[in-house]
């Protein structure tokens, strides 16, 4: 999600990268913090997926041959030849795959689900329907391999699954806060490793910012294993 914030809300801590301006072609400018200063880019921590920052760090360029790391992402892998974890939530709301027509009530989604958390950086309704279209418009995005749960006609969890470097890589996981604490994000994401393994691949790949414990927890609790930044 592209962040449009002005005003910051926290103060980043900066550190240096020691490796040199990436083609900015490969790099989006990101207005967060702005107000402190005006040279930071979105850039790949590796190669770009081109939505939002599932596979990117923010960067803050204060001299042309040197970046300045402001977050990280760290990348987990889950192996499906391990057998997938079963979820014990019987919730009783219907589960199914991602559709087109999900745009509006994914984007209420995922900014609900975000905001107040350590990956909000200032979005609103508009920067989140943006980036909703842009996984559902992505040839590589397999929407019969992402969830949703849905409470009444409200979407109210889902994870989005698309292909990057060969891989399945789980881009988002999104509960809304009335609805967390249910099982609903482990019962997506169980589903949607049921399914991949079932077509044969072996490995899944995801990004967590440094300091999201409950991500951590959640998707350690479904075998997932840190590799590092």
């Amino acid at each position: 999600m592209t962040p449009i914030k002005k005003t910051p809300t926290r103060v980043p801590q900066i550190t240096e990268v020691a490796h040199t301006t990436p083609n900015r072609a490969n790099c989006r400018r990101s207005a967060i913090w702005t107000d402190i200063n005006e040279h930071l880019w979105r850039c790949p921590l590796s190669a770009p997926t081109g939505r939002g920052d599932a596979n990117m760090m923010l960067v803050e360029q204060r001299r042309p041959d040197t970046l300045l790391r402001v977050s990280e992402k760290q990348r987990y892998e889950i192996d499906l030849s391990n057998p997938v974890p079963t979820s014990s939530s019987d919730v009783g709301l219907q589960i199914r795959t991602i559709a087109p027509a999900d745009l509006a009530g994914l984007a209420s989604l995922m900014l609900d689900a975000y905001i107040g958390t350590i990956d909000y950086e200032g979005e609103d309704l508009d920067d989140a329907m943006e980036e909703v279209r842009s996984f559902l418009d992505d040839p590589d995005s397999l929407l019969d391999r992402s969830y949703v749960v849905e409470d009444e006609g409200q979407i109210v969890s889902a994870v989005l699954v698309s292909m990057s470097q060969g891989r399945p890589f789980i881009g988002y996981v999104m509960t809304i806060p009335s609805h967390k604490k249910q099982g609903l994000a482990r019962l997506v994401i169980t589903h949607a490793l049921r399914r991949l393994a079932d077509d044969g691949h072996e490995r899944v790949v995801l990004h967590i910012t440094d300091g999201n414990t409950p991500s951590e927890n959640l998707f350690r609790s479904v075998g997932a294993v840190h590799l590092g930044s």
